[in-house]
């Protein structure tokens, strides 16, 4: 459980510094979007509500580059 825990705040830090480097809002907003669903799933995980090993691969892109994907 606690390398669980330790991957899920090392997630949020990560989200957390992209954001604060961020050179503008829509890329700060996308990182901190981003950030919280690991604050969610780190919660869930220290009240035990959740099996991290049963959760689905979750994807995050962002929409420009879905943009870019579909018109190629």
């Amino acid at each position: 459980m606690r390398e669980t825990t330790n991957f899920f705040q090392e997630q949020i830090k990560q989200c957390s510094s992209l954001a604060a480097r961020a050179s503008n809002k829509t890329d700060r907003e996308f990182w901190l979007r981003l950030a919280h669903p690991w604050e969610e799933l780190l919660q869930a995980r220290q009240l035990g509500t959740i099996d991290v090993e049963v959760l689905p691969t979750v994807k995050f892109e962002r929409p420009i580059f879905k943009k870019r994907r579909r018109a190629a």
